[in-house]
């Protein structure tokens, strides 16, 4: 019978947090340890989580200086004694049979890995994410170094830690990249992949993603462009210089970067014009990360670019003006 680690990373987690603790020490499964890492919170979530430790002797509790996300899932690694390791956000929550359920697939299937989809949810909508692609069986290194690889940098698919679980001999040793404020996630995903022996995709929700606005993840600000921008591209070379991939690999590493730069800045300075884009990335672009960049990816200077950021931008906002159009008369009808 497995025992799985359940990592929880918590900022000033108060509003959220019981609802996430209720969901993994509720589990239908009860072979667990929940490692709530307190990341230098100033609301109530220390209460909050000793009240849970206190009462149950499979929740931890560690309390530590605010040293970022990264930081707070090695220490739960670090700690952890389970054999299965998973990591769930203090803001998100998991179905009460998840644990038992994805317990079965990793004894019938012996899977270094298991990746399964979710339910992201706000306020007003709930939307299964399906993983546009299918498996739902055990997959050896030779097709997925081949088949998922590729598709791990052309979507985002699987980019995250929350909806995954892993053997633990296979990251008790990897880190997450602490120099990285963004794709640290992202990083850790590719890596602990490439370095595990067979994977399984599941397309089963058992995870609930909750936007939350005012949470890190989801409050960019114009100065974190940059960082987020940055990161994206120091991950996929970082990874890319560590491995010797196929051309096809290289080519979607590519894809990433410029996705990330239309993404980034199409969605965070949306309501710059296409000259202020033209400025805002040419500041970007003096950095010195950047000209190290120029020769091996030189398709990021290319003026196109700037075209398809103002053409992806301008038509975005023609789309959100009709919606919030329609909803208004939805309204008054």
């Amino acid at each position: 019978m497995y025992k799985y680690s359940i990592i929880v990373p918590i900022y000033n987690g108060e509003k959220y947090l019981e609802r996430c603790v209720n969901s993994i020490i509720n589990q239908t499964y009860t072979n667990i340890e929940l490692i709530l890492i307190n990341d230098g919170s100033i609301d109530n979530t220390e209460k909050i989580c000793k009240k849970y430790s206190n009462n149950d002797d499979r929740v931890i509790y560690i309390k530590q200086d605010n040293y970022g996300v990264s930081y707070s899932r090695n220490k739960g690694i670090k700690n952890a004694t389970g054999d299965y390791i998973t990591f769930v956000d203090a803001d998100d929550y998991i179905n009460i049979n998840t644990i038992n359920e994805l317990n079965k697939i990793i004894s019938y299937n012996q899977c270094d890995i298991l990746k399964y989809s979710y339910i992201k949810e706000s306020k007003w909508l709930k939307k299964s994410y399906k993983f546009s692609i299918q498996k739902e069986k055990k997959i050896l290194k030779d097709e997925y170094v081949k088949e998922v690889i590729p598709y791990m940098f052309n979507t985002f698919d699987l980019s995250n830690v929350w909806n995954a679980v892993f053997k633990i001999e296979l990251i008790k040793d990897k880190k997450f990249d602490e120099k990285l404020k963004y794709a640290e996630d992202f990083k850790f995903m590719i890596e602990s992949t490439l370095n595990s022996k067979s994977l399984y995709i599941d397309s089963r929700t058992f995870y609930h993603y909750v936007y939350n606005k005012n949470s890190t993840i989801n409050s960019i600000k114009e100065n974190d462009i940059k960082d987020r921008l940055i990161d994206t591209i120091r991950s996929c070379m970082n990874i890319q210089e560590k491995n010797n991939f196929s051309d096809e690999v290289k080519i979607q590493i590519k894809n990433r970067i410029k996705n990330s730069i239309m993404k980034f800045c199409a969605y965070n300075v949306s309501n710059k014009s296409y000259e202020n884009y033209l400025k805002h990335m040419k500041n970007i672009l003096n950095d010195e990360d950047y000209k190290k960049l120029e020769d091996k990816y030189y398709f990021l200077f290319n003026e196109y670019i700037w075209k398809d950021i103002y053409e992806y931008n301008y038509y975005r906002q023609i789309v959100k003006y009709n919606l919030k159009t329609k909803i208004k008369k939805l309204l008054i009808n």
